[in-house]
Protein backbone atom coordinates (compact mmCIF):
# COMPACT_ATOMS: atom_id res chain seq x y z
CA UNK A 1 0.00 0.00 0.00
CA UNK A 2 2.70 2.55 1.15
CA UNK A 3 5.74 0.83 -1.49
CA UNK A 4 5.01 3.60 -3.98
CA UNK A 5 6.01 6.15 -1.27
CA UNK A 6 9.07 4.13 -0.27
CA UNK A 7 10.03 3.79 -3.70
CA UNK A 8 9.76 7.55 -4.28
CA UNK A 9 12.05 8.68 -1.52
CA UNK A 10 14.47 5.58 -1.71
CA UNK A 11 14.94 6.74 -5.87
CA UNK A 12 15.60 10.28 -5.01
CA UNK A 13 17.96 9.65 -1.77
CA UNK A 14 19.71 6.74 -3.60
CA UNK A 15 23.03 7.79 -4.42
CA UNK A 16 25.31 4.97 -6.34
CA UNK A 17 24.19 2.32 -8.62
CA UNK A 18 20.84 0.33 -8.83
CA UNK A 19 18.29 0.40 -5.70
CA UNK A 20 17.68 -3.11 -4.08
CA UNK A 21 14.38 -3.67 -2.68
CA UNK A 22 14.68 -3.84 1.43
CA UNK A 23 12.36 -6.51 3.26
CA UNK A 24 10.81 -3.67 5.00
CA UNK A 25 9.74 -2.45 1.67
CA UNK A 26 8.32 -5.56 0.64
CA UNK A 27 6.31 -5.48 4.16
CA UNK A 28 4.63 -2.13 2.95
CA UNK A 29 4.04 -3.60 -0.33
CA UNK A 30 2.02 -6.54 0.51
CA UNK A 31 -0.09 -4.43 2.53
CA UNK A 32 -2.62 -3.66 -0.23
CA UNK A 33 -5.27 -5.82 -1.38
CA UNK A 34 -4.74 -8.90 -2.50
CA UNK A 35 -3.72 -8.84 -6.05
CA UNK A 36 -2.98 -5.25 -6.39
CA UNK A 37 0.20 -3.95 -6.69
CA UNK A 38 1.64 -0.93 -6.07
CA UNK A 39 1.54 0.60 -9.39
CA UNK A 40 -2.20 0.59 -8.98
CA UNK A 41 -2.15 2.82 -5.88
CA UNK A 42 -2.22 5.68 -8.24
CA UNK A 43 -5.08 7.66 -6.90
CA UNK A 44 -3.72 8.04 -3.51
CA UNK A 45 -2.73 11.73 -3.62
CA UNK A 46 -5.25 13.07 -5.38
CA UNK A 47 -7.56 11.13 -2.38
CA UNK A 48 -5.60 12.48 0.02
CA UNK A 49 -6.60 15.86 -1.25
CA UNK A 50 -9.67 15.23 -1.01
CA UNK A 51 -10.07 13.80 2.69
CA UNK A 52 -7.70 16.86 3.35
CA UNK A 53 -10.53 19.14 1.65
CA UNK A 54 -13.38 16.89 3.47
CA UNK A 55 -11.37 17.98 6.97
CA UNK A 56 -10.41 21.44 6.35
CA UNK A 57 -14.69 22.38 5.17
CA UNK A 58 -15.54 20.57 8.40
CA UNK A 59 -13.39 22.51 10.67
CA UNK A 60 -14.48 25.76 8.56
CA UNK A 61 -17.75 25.03 8.64
CA UNK A 62 -17.94 25.09 12.35
CA UNK A 63 -16.19 27.82 12.57
CA UNK A 64 -18.45 29.87 10.57
CA UNK A 65 -21.89 28.39 12.26
CA UNK A 66 -20.27 28.53 15.45
CA UNK A 67 -19.88 32.45 15.18
CA UNK A 68 -23.43 33.09 13.17
CA UNK A 69 -21.67 33.57 9.87
CA UNK A 70 -23.08 30.96 8.07
CA UNK A 71 -25.61 28.03 8.24
CA UNK A 72 -24.91 24.62 7.06
CA UNK A 73 -26.95 23.67 3.73
CA UNK A 74 -27.31 19.80 4.10
CA UNK A 75 -29.77 19.50 6.48
CA UNK A 76 -28.50 16.45 7.53
CA UNK A 77 -25.31 17.77 8.56
CA UNK A 78 -26.94 20.83 10.37
CA UNK A 79 -28.73 18.22 12.58
CA UNK A 80 -25.09 16.67 13.46
CA UNK A 81 -24.30 19.92 14.23
CA UNK A 82 -26.88 20.95 16.08
CA UNK A 83 -25.89 17.84 18.21
CA UNK A 84 -22.66 18.93 18.90
CA UNK A 85 -19.32 19.65 17.02
CA UNK A 86 -18.10 16.48 17.90
CA UNK A 87 -20.40 14.27 16.39
CA UNK A 88 -20.70 16.45 12.85
CA UNK A 89 -17.04 16.25 13.17
CA UNK A 90 -16.63 12.75 13.80
CA UNK A 91 -19.48 11.80 10.67
CA UNK A 92 -17.01 14.23 8.50
CA UNK A 93 -14.08 12.20 9.21
CA UNK A 94 -15.84 8.60 8.75
CA UNK A 95 -16.88 9.36 5.58
CA UNK A 96 -14.30 10.85 4.45
CA UNK A 97 -12.62 8.18 5.56
CA UNK A 98 -14.83 5.69 4.00
CA UNK A 99 -14.38 7.27 0.70
CA UNK A 100 -11.18 7.20 0.89
CA UNK A 101 -10.63 3.55 1.39
CA UNK A 102 -13.58 3.04 -1.50
CA UNK A 103 -11.36 5.25 -3.73
CA UNK A 104 -7.72 3.22 -2.76
CA UNK A 105 -9.16 0.04 -3.47
CA UNK A 106 -10.89 0.40 -6.27
CA UNK A 107 -9.19 3.31 -7.65
CA UNK A 108 -8.27 1.79 -10.94
CA UNK A 109 -11.58 1.59 -12.29
CA UNK A 110 -12.86 4.33 -14.78
CA UNK A 111 -15.83 5.39 -12.31
CA UNK A 112 -13.79 5.91 -9.96
CA UNK A 113 -11.65 8.40 -11.22
CA UNK A 114 -14.01 10.48 -13.04
CA UNK A 115 -16.10 10.26 -9.71
CA UNK A 116 -12.75 11.73 -7.78
CA UNK A 117 -12.77 14.19 -10.51
CA UNK A 118 -16.20 15.59 -9.85
CA UNK A 119 -15.86 15.47 -6.29
CA UNK A 120 -12.32 17.36 -5.94
CA UNK A 121 -13.98 20.09 -8.44
CA UNK A 122 -17.49 20.26 -5.57
CA UNK A 123 -15.18 20.48 -3.06
CA UNK A 124 -12.49 23.14 -4.71
CA UNK A 125 -15.47 24.99 -5.19
CA UNK A 126 -16.47 24.55 -1.90
CA UNK A 127 -13.17 25.95 -0.25
CA UNK A 128 -14.02 29.14 -2.55
CA UNK A 129 -17.62 29.99 -0.84
CA UNK A 130 -15.28 29.49 2.19
CA UNK A 131 -13.11 32.30 1.24
CA UNK A 132 -15.90 34.70 0.02
CA UNK A 133 -17.89 33.47 3.33
CA UNK A 134 -14.09 34.46 5.62
CA UNK A 135 -14.12 37.64 3.42
CA UNK A 136 -17.27 38.63 4.00
CA UNK A 137 -17.25 38.29 8.10
CA UNK A 138 -13.76 40.15 8.44
CA UNK A 139 -15.48 43.25 6.22
CA UNK A 140 -13.67 42.36 3.07
CA UNK A 141 -16.75 42.23 1.66
CA UNK A 142 -19.80 44.72 1.48
CA UNK A 143 -23.25 43.85 2.49
CA UNK A 144 -24.02 45.13 -1.20
CA UNK A 145 -21.42 42.90 -2.87
CA UNK A 146 -23.01 39.80 -1.16
CA UNK A 147 -25.81 40.48 -2.19
CA UNK A 148 -25.09 41.17 -6.23
CA UNK A 149 -23.04 37.66 -5.68
CA UNK A 150 -25.95 35.66 -4.43
CA UNK A 151 -27.95 37.72 -7.46
CA UNK A 152 -25.44 36.35 -10.02
CA UNK A 153 -25.54 33.03 -8.17
CA UNK A 154 -29.17 32.65 -8.50
CA UNK A 155 -28.96 33.76 -12.39
CA UNK A 156 -26.58 31.20 -13.33
CA UNK A 157 -28.29 28.20 -11.47
CA UNK A 158 -31.55 29.40 -12.86
CA UNK A 159 -30.35 29.14 -16.29
CA UNK A 160 -28.64 25.67 -15.34
CA UNK A 161 -31.71 24.08 -14.13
Amino acid sequence: MFGHIIHAYADRFASDGPRQDSPLLEVFSRLGPPGQSRDDMQLFRETFLLFSLNLLDAMLTIIWVRNGVATEGNGLMARLLDSGDFTFLTAKIVMGTITAFVLLRWGNRRVARYGLTLALAVYISLMGIHVVTGLSAFGFISQTAMRDLELLTSSILTMVT
